[in-house]
Parts: C-alpha cells; structure tokens; sequence
C-alpha cells in the first residue's frame, strides 16, 4: 500500500426525488461600463419564467416610484434611479409573488471563465 496522497472523488448519494415546486430562482446581474458587473440580485419567486419576473419588477418599481417612499428614492438618485439604487430598497419590499429578494453585491466575485484550475 503506498503513502502518497490521492485525491478521492466521493460517490454521489443519489438525492430522493422532489416534489415539483413553483418556486424559482433567478440572478439579476447589473453590468456597469467599464466595470463586470454592479450589483448582483438573488430573487426567489414564483413566477413561471424570468420574462415573466422581470416585467412584474419594472411594473412594482414603477408603480412604487409613485408611492411618497418611491418618490423620495428617485429624488434621492438625482430621477436616475436604477437596478443599482433599486439594491438598496429591494430587501425590505414585499413584491407580489417574490418570496425573496436579496442584494449579493458584496458575494461577488468575478473570474475569468477560461481560468486553468488544475495545473500540472
């Protein structure tokens, strides 16, 4: 029996299947020029497909921009108000058919897709 070190690849246990669910998962990732990426929104919702999530958020954000909070957000980002300044007001709005939505701005970190990982 040798000493040297192996890496050892764990067999999978197989999972037990799931009940179907409606919840999803969808990532909105914010590109700023110049930069990868701004802000980075984890959405779990119940929405049947991210065409159908994005329209409900552009509707509730501009139906909220009505609203004297939404008001004092738009005046706040200068009437530029955006994905980025949507960030900062997103986690303590109760959106229909959105379970949650959290900001992952500081999770982040970008990598270069064809990075060698394993080296010889």
């Amino acid at each position: 029996m040798s000493n040297t070190s192996h890496a050892t690849r764990r067999k999978r246990t197989p999972h037990p299947p799931r009940a179907k669910s409606n919840v999803q998962t969808t990532l909105i990732v914010t590109q700023i020029e110049g930069q990868k990426v701004g802000v980075v929104l984890r959405v779990i919702h119940l929405f049947p497909n991210k065409i159908a999530l994005m329209g409900a958020l552009r509707a509730f954000i501009g139906e909220w921009g009505k609203t004297p909070e939404g008001r004092k957000a738009h005046k706040e980002s200068h009437r530029d108000f955006n994905w980025g300044d949507f960030a900062h007001y997103c986690e303590s709005l109760v959106i229909a058919n959105v379970v949650s939505i959290r900001c992952l701005d500081h999770a982040v970190e970008v990598v270069d897709h064809d990075e060698l990982l394993i080296h010889e």
